[in-house]
């Protein structure tokens, strides 16, 4: 079996990590509660968040600063994976740390678009951010300006991004995280092949390829659903990349003249196709879905190789988004059954 020798150790690590995720059960018990201090209470008995929730104060901190805060368990598998692989394993998890650096990097924009600053807790990474980042985020969080903001990143690769963005006369920081997002894929699709060995190759191609397929698809609905983009702005802001998505379908999304044929569009691609339930208004759980089952037949189909990495991280970083969900709904007294359809929906 490929990969065996190599992965063996840190697929059996990941095993025992993935046995201490949460379970479907645990989220509704945790949006179940009335009060966000029980409900924090009750997180801190799981031994992964216990150490990252001990010293807030459960009222006065934002969802930010609380997904923040559960993040660092994240992190901390994250760097415990890092620590065990070999060095093509390593290739691999370098280039998904870029994600973690672009989330911060969004964080710290808004900060200084609202002329404010912040300092990231960024322990869980250990000395791994100084020697893998070229970015001082202690500066970059700092920063009260985007024109500091942009300062502080003269020497990564950012820098033209965000140039591009002070120089559109735009105050949306949504279009600066567009560009940064459009930046980071193009650099994970030219630079795949550096992450895995030759026989890992096409199922990365495939889960990154339905990845940008999917978010492309979800980029033009909303243009046109919610913000009623001219077909210019929109083909300037979708990700160069197509994988079972012809030019010519994407053209045709685009160019749709009504929801109606847009809908038709969706449901008659490759991911309407093979998916009954893929259309406009599922396309947010479904890409989660879809993002799942491309994960669960890649390391089914080699399970020692980069997609059971993948695969953990995934499910890691969905974990805390929807803890982070259920912490929000438990401090605005959302009723239980809609927390219960908005975590499903995740």
């Amino acid at each position: 079996m490929k990969g065996l020798t190599s992965y063996s150790g840190l697929t059996t690590k990941i095993k025992a990590m993935k046995s201490r995720l949460l379970s479907e059960s645990d989220f509704l018990t945790l949006a179940d509660f009335q009060d966000i201090r029980d409900a924090v209470n009750y997180l801190r008995q799981f031994p992964a968040y216990e150490p990252y929730l001990e010293t807030e104060e459960e009222n006065s901190v934002s969802r930010v600063q609380t997904e923040l805060l559960l993040r660092q368990s994240l992190y901390h598998d994250f760097l415990k994976l890092y620590r065990f692989a070999n060095a093509q394993q390593r290739a691999f998890l370098n280039g998904y740390f870029r994600r973690y650096e672009l989330y911060f990097i969004k964080i710290c924009a808004h900060t200084a678009a609202g002329h404010l600053s912040m300092d990231l807790n960024l322990e869980a990474f250990g000395d791994y951010i100084s020697k893998h980042s070229k970015i001082n985020f202690l500066k970059l969080g700092r920063a009260v300006t985007l024109e500091e903001f942009n300062s502080v990143l003269a020497d990564s690769d950012y820098r033209d991004v965000v140039e591009i963005f002070l120089n559109m006369n735009t105050d949306s920081l949504f279009d600066l995280e567009m560009l940064l997002d459009i930046h980071h894929f193009r650099h994970l699709w030219k630079n795949r092949l550096q992450y895995v060995t030759k026989w890992e190759a096409a199922s990365l191609e495939k889960i990154l390829g339905s990845k940008f397929d999917i978010l492309n698809i979800q980029w033009i609905h909303r243009s046109k659903e919610y913000y009623n983009l001219p077909m210019a702005e929109i083909y300037a802001s979708i990700i160069p990349i197509s994988y079972h998505l012809s030019n010519d379908t994407l053209r045709a999304m685009i160019e749709a003249e009504t929801p109606r044929a847009l809908e038709t569009l969706i449901r008659s691609c490759y991911y309407g196709r093979h998916y009954s339930d893929f259309n406009s208004t599922t396309l947010e759980p479904m890409y989660s879905e879809i993002m799942k089952a491309l994960l669960r037949q890649a390391s089914g189909r080699e399970p020692y190789s980069f997609s059971t990495v993948y695969s953990y991280l995934y499910y890691k970083e969905h974990e805390v988004e929807r803890l982070s969900i259920a912490l929000e709904c438990v401090r605005y007294h959302v009723p239980s059954d809609r927390a219960a359809q908005l975590l499903k929906g995740r």
